[in-house]
């Protein structure tokens, strides 16, 4: 039947829409699989519906001789191009959910930080920020509060992370965040900090997180912390955030 060839092409037209309207879900909903699958089975479908559109549709009653020559159709190759446009603009779309070169928590290997990062233990709180000429061992909290004074004595700085994250924690009331993943050796030096610190009353359950002559946060310790990641929550927003994970070294 003549027919045959037009439902063949209206089924590969279905594949190539079923296709993109997959890719714009796993978009929207950021299912990367989702995405990349239906972004291949656009592509597929375009190369279903061209070769249908090449094939004549065969017919029943007419034999090779008296078949009279397909009249052109000029509108047919714009046709054609729109699909394979429209193929593309869908499988670039599945490789950028899969990359996610926007997402706010994606990072390359770090290097090397501005300034040291420290981390220590907090010996006192007094009210009030700190003197204008005031030094190490003495900081002026983020919101300007109190004057921290820590102690160096089993507090340790790092120059080299591991990994460097910016996050977005609003929904836990933290603003933006930047997280940080130490190398081998500082996991366990912060590991053992942190076991210090939960064991002592406050506010000297403190960790001072320190970057050059500011602190950064001064988040209270209840329990050891045993994993090699930390996270500095410093009620910044999205800029600052990301200006702070530069000085940490993210690139």
């Amino acid at each position: 039947m003549a027919q045959s060839g037009s439902s063949e092409v209206a089924v590969w037209r279905a594949v190539v829409l079923g296709g993109a309207a997959g890719t714009a879900i796993g978009l929207i909903g950021k299912i990367p699989v989702l995405g990349l699958v239906a972004g291949l089975v656009s592509v597929i479908g375009v190369v279903g519906l061209l070769i249908a559109q090449r094939t004549p549709a065969r017919s029943a009653h007419l034999t090779a001789s008296d078949r009279p020559a397909p009249e052109a159709s000029p509108g047919r190759p714009a046709r054609r191009w729109v699909w394979v446009v429209a193929a593309v603009v869908v499988a670039a779309a599945a490789a950028l959910l899969l990359v996610r070169p926007w997402q706010d928590d994606q990072s390359a290997e770090p290097q090397a930080a501005r300034e040291p990062l420290g981390f220590y233990l907090v010996q006192g709180i007094t009210p009030g920020a700190c003197a204008p000429n005031a030094t190490a061992p003495q900081y002026t909290t983020t919101d300007g509060s109190g004057c921290l004074t820590v102690s160096a004595e089993g507090g340790f700085t790092v120059r080299q992370l591991d990994e460097v994250q910016v996050q977005d924690q609003s929904d836990q009331g933290n603003g933006w965040a930047v997280s940080v993943t130490f190398a081998d050796q500082d996991t366990a030096r912060f590991t053992d900090l942190t076991r210090r610190a939960s064991a002592l009353p406050e506010p000297r359950n403190q960790l001072a997180i320190v970057l050059g002559t500011r602190v950064l946060s001064n988040p209270t310790v209840l329990e050891p912390l045993t994993g090699a990641t930390a996270v500095i929550t410093t009620q910044l927003d999205q800029a600052g955030a990301r200006t702070l994970a530069g000085e940490l070294g993210a690139r």
